[in-house]
């Protein structure tokens, strides 16, 4: 980023020196435009990039996951594993429902640092749901 801002200055330095050779009326408004859009860039430069995800200890957010799940009532009867990793959160093991997946799914993508929730709840028979079946 230092970089760019010195060759940003460089170009600007270069404007103002061919404007101080030019006799035109205008050049006190160049100058000001040239000026502004350095500035303009120059902020711009700090903001631009690639959004980067929250970083956070994987254990962190497991944690959170795991905690949000055992608060939520309607997840009673559900044997949830949680793992996470790279911002892909994992859910493993077996519910009663598919009502129930979809709860902790929903949970799961909510926690900050998760990008992806993979789904490896299944639903076990005999509980409405549809038995051995991945969801």
């Amino acid at each position: 980023m230092l970089k760019d801002q010195i060759t940003r200055l460089k170009c600007f330095c270069s404007i103002i020196l061919i404007l101080k050779d030019s006799k035109s009326q205008m050049q006190p408004l160049l100058a000001v435009g040239a000026l502004a859009m350095l500035l303009l860039t120059m902020g711009a430069g700090c903001a631009s990039g690639p959004r980067q995800r929250p970083v956070r200890e994987p254990q962190a957010v497991v944690i959170e996951v795991e905690e949000s799940l055992a608060d939520e009532e309607d997840l009673a009867g559900a044997e949830i594993v949680v793992t996470f990793e790279d911002g892909v959160l994992v859910l493993t093991g077996t519910a009663p429902s598919l009502e129930v997946v979809r709860t902790a799914l929903r949970l799961g993508g909510r926690v900050a640092g998760v990008e992806q929730v993979v789904n490896r709840v299944r639903v076990t028979p005999g509980t409405g749901g549809v038995g051995g079946d991945w969801w």
